[in-house]
């Protein structure tokens, strides 16, 4: 079954699923996956057809501080998918 490997994605790198609605009869068959869920500020549905279309807003800053090229704490943003784990 597909729903395993997805789920053990999800759970391994740390992502969460914000849609907790159902968007076909009694099924949820859409998702959204984040590892940062202060990103999406709302989540919703559109109706369409037989199925519910998912609308969500992503928040993100973007002002660009044009005096420094460094980024600070706050900026950094760790890659952890792309870690390799194995040779640690």
């Amino acid at each position: 079954m597909v729903h395993r490997p997805v789920l053990d994605f999800a759970v391994n790198f740390g992502f969460s699923q914000l849609v907790a609605f159902n968007t076909r009869g009694d099924n949820l068959l859409d998702i959204i996956l984040t590892d940062d869920s202060m990103l999406i500020a709302k989540v919703g549905a559109l109706p369409h057809s037989d199925h519910l279309v998912v609308e969500f807003t992503v928040s993100v800053n973007l002002q660009v501080n044009s005096t420094s090229n460094n980024p600070s704490a706050d900026d950094v943003k760790y890659q952890w998918y792309r870690a390799d784990f194995d040779s640690l």
